[in-house]
């Protein structure tokens, strides 16, 4: 190639690129429409609406905030109706009697993860005085094991005011030894759930549900250790002095059949209605007759009587025409008319 064609080739190439860099420029036009409904148009420096933390959205084609949708980037909690979310999830709304009510989903923050520990939950400050507070609790709390990917629910129900504590919980999963007490902490009584204890321990918490405290907000809803079984240390003396069980005030209604598995039920009151259930000693001193007095004679349907009775011989007139015969050996068969249908014995207690 002589040198007038390589600068005839040059000169076309170069023609071409800027051809296509003009058809490029020359060739954009502006919109003649709006964007779809439901979009905004950004432009370079448009300013966002409220203050910081204010989540944005679309307000009529334009930057919109409210101080009822707020981002905490430090913390990483998103607030609703509150611009100081103190959860992962806190929604704030006030009921009619402008008292705070509070929805999280938070994490419960443990202070140690040693085995054998033994560890609380703080639920609600318990009412020490006759006026109206704001302190309940009424969720469920998830607690876990990292190592054996465990974990147990506890359905709760705690509230505190006026000088009367109410409370209920209900334990599903891995353990169910879980149990209401109270304690002071930090100079404050409360009510709490002390958490079983073992080798391997509980490293995590979660709560979901209603929470919300007029004292003490920032101590709700975490784990405390307070005694290491291993080392026979205590790690809070004004919990291990004080801590007590707390007797569950709620009831849980079933409206079918409740399939307990082949576990027991313990820890049943003496029944006081025909319709409440009652213990296995219970029904042995009733059978027995331990609760009878000495000298009370009564009827079994038996020939002979139980430990504790001693046969009598004793007669009796039926008005009905249905007369005692055979009698043998202090006990008897009751003539029907058409038979001897019905063997009994006549018992004195000792």
């Amino acid at each position: 190639m002589n040198k007038k064609q390589y600068l005839y080739s040059n000169l076309f190439a170069w023609s071409l690129v800027l051809f296509l860099i003009a058809s490029h420029i020359f060739g954009w036009t502006t919109p003649t429409e709006d964007p779809p409904g439901g979009n905004v148009v950004l432009e370079t420096g448009a300013t966002p609406a409220g203050s910081t933390g204010y989540i944005q959205f679309n307000d009529a084609d334009n930057l919109g905030a409210d101080s009822n949708l707020f981002w905490d980037n430090v913390n990483k909690y998103l607030g609703i109706g509150t611009t100081s979310p103190g959860a992962n999830l806190d929604v704030e709304v006030l009921d009619s009697y402008s008292k705070i009510k509070k929805y999280k989903i938070t994490n419960i923050p443990f202070d140690s993860t040693g085995a054998y520990r033994r560890r609380v939950i703080t639920l609600v400050p318990v009412s020490t005085v006759s006026a109206t507070q704001n302190r309940m609790v009424s969720g469920k709390i998830i607690i876990g094991k990292h190592g054996a990917n465990i974990f147990d629910v506890i359905e709760v129900y705690a509230q505190s005011v006026y000088n009367n504590t109410k409370a209920g919980i209900r334990s599903m999963g891995y353990q169910t030894g879980h149990e209401l007490v109270t304690f002071n902490y930090g100079g404050i009584p409360w009510l709490g759930i002390k958490i079983y204890y073992a080798a391997n321990p509980y490293h995590y918490g979660i709560f979901d549900g209603w929470a919300v405290s007029d004292t003490a907000e920032s101590d709700q809803l975490k784990s405390i250790s307070y005694y290491d079984e291993n080392t026979s240390t205590v790690l809070n003396s004004e919990i291990y002095n004080s801590i007590s069980s707390f007797t569950s005030t709620g009831k849980t209604v079933f409206t079918g059949s409740l399939d307990m598995s082949s576990n027991k039920i313990t820890n049943l009151a003496t029944p006081t209605s025909n319709a409440d259930a009652a213990t296995k000693e219970y029904v042995d001193d009733a059978v027995s007759g331990s609760g009878i007095p000495s000298g009370m004679v009564a009827m079994f349907l038996s020939t002979s009587c139980p430990s504790g009775w001693t046969k009598k011989d004793y007669l009796f007139m039926n008005y009905s025409s249905r007369v005692i015969s055979n009698k043998s050996g202090y006990y008897y068969k009751v003539d029907t008319g058409t038979g001897y249908t019905t063997t009994f014995s006549w018992c004195q207690k000792n």
